[in-house]
């Protein structure tokens, strides 16, 4: 089977470096941006550019889109430190974020709540994670977690506006969004590169990751719940065992209580091949699993 194709122009001088269709399903518009610097517009049915937003000082990697109260957004970033704000319909028309002095890579706008997320390198290498407020222009937080380490790119995705999700030194993470903490570190148990880019589908059921060895693997994903659970218990048998001390006969019965509340929880969730860990009995504030545990299957796509 063959792909039909609509439409092929020469989009950009340098590399695309990313693609999104317009909000408005009535328009045959499809956005680029890339290493120019410039966003762009084109009609996909006729290759006609149909017009371009510029004003980033330098390439332009990420572009997201949101209504609002009826009116069509674009958010864009890339390497100049700024995020910019678009009124889709008058160009010319935009404002511009503070400079953070990072290289954003990833852009994106969560679906009900109309919050505005970012993932990019500082100067000096280093991760970064953010939420922004979207009207202001202005950082509200920044997410604890990251790797130290000098990263290449980093790619954020958002789960059902509760949870992000990012690839990190060699592991699947997954922040919660209103806690603001580091939830779940996934191992990629050598599967994965250094920083792997992710992608989930709108049902939350099946994460697909660029593997080592030119591979494409896809992980069935319906334990990620009970995962959430799990971590979940885990506080909740801390707050027991704080209750009844750490020594002597206090650590017995906190070590009971998390085994009654893992059999507990076990019962009403997919759990897979996952294992009560015993570190998380001793208290761990999050919880790091192996790739294995997420899902009984799992395969690699050359």
């Amino acid at each position: 089977m063959q792909l039909s194709l609509m439409m092929e122009t020469q989009a950009h001088n340098g590399l695309v470096a990313d693609l999104a269709f317009a909000l408005d399903t009535n328009k045959n518009h499809i956005i680029s941006c890339g290493e120019d610097g410039i966003i762009k517009v084109w009609d996909y049915t006729t290759g006609a550019q149909v017009q371009r937003y510029m004003g980033h000082s330098g390439p332009v990697y990420t572009i997201c889109l949101q209504n609002q109260r009826g009116d069509n957004f674009m958010y864009s970033s890339g390497a100049d430190g700024t995020i910019k704000a678009w009124l889709y319909d008058h160009p010319g028309l935009h404002a511009t974020s503070e400079n953070s002095g990072v290289s954003f890579t990833c852009l994106k706008m969560s679906a009900q709540s109309n919050r505005l997320f970012s993932s990019g390198k500082r100067e000096d290498g280093t991760g970064q994670l953010v939420e922004w407020d979207a009207s202001k222009g202005v950082a509200m937080r920044h997410f604890k977690g990251i790797s130290s380490n000098k990263v290449k790119e980093l790619r954020l995705e958002l789960i059902r506006d509760t949870h992000i999700v990012m690839g990190d030194k060699h592991c699947i993470k997954y922040w919660d969004i209103e806690q603001g903490n580091l939830a779940l570190t996934v191992d990629g148990e050598g599967s994965l590169p250094e920083f792997p880019i992710l992608s989930i589908n709108k049902s939350c059921t099946i994460l697909a990751a660029i593997g080592l060895n030119k591979t494409v693997r896809i992980f069935l994903y319906s334990s990620i719940v009970a995962l959430f659970q799990h971590q979940q218990v885990v506080q909740q048998v801390n707050g027991i065992g704080k209750a009844v001390g750490v020594g002597g006969t206090g650590a017995v019965m906190k070590q009971a209580a998390a085994q009654a509340a893992l059999q507990a929880a076990a019962q009403s969730a997919p759990w897979s091949r996952l294992k009560a860990d015993a570190a998380a009995a001793a208290g761990m504030s999050q919880m790091r699993v192996p790739l294995g545990a997420t899902s009984g299957l799992q395969h690699a796509v050359p």
